[in-house]
């Protein structure tokens, strides 16, 4: 498959294919989204981090002090919205 490249809302956007078993690695500042999951597959997510012991910890994406989880419920009744609203948001116009 071939990377396309398309230009939306005044931003230069590459969509990059991918292959069940294909890995992508990218920074915390890379702005990604994906596309509901309207299969009758599960989509398999391992998501690892790298953070220095003496920086402080960001509880979103770990175990509470008090040993709760919030995994990916912490989006719970979140809604979608395009990432053209917080590309302009973060200032990315």
């Amino acid at each position: 498959m071939k990377k396309v490249a398309i230009h939306y809302h005044n931003i230069n956007i590459e969509l990059e294919p991918m292959q069940p078993g294909d890995v992508i690695i990218f920074g915390l500042y890379m702005m990604h989204s994906s596309a509901p999951n309207r299969s009758d597959h599960p989509r398999i997510n391992n998501d690892k981090r790298y953070q220095l012991v003496h920086e402080e910890n960001d509880y979103r994406f770990s175990f509470h002090k008090d040993g709760s989880w919030l995994g990916n419920f912490y989006n719970k009744g979140a809604s979608c919205k395009p990432m053209v609203k917080p590309s302009r948001e973060w200032g990315l116009k």
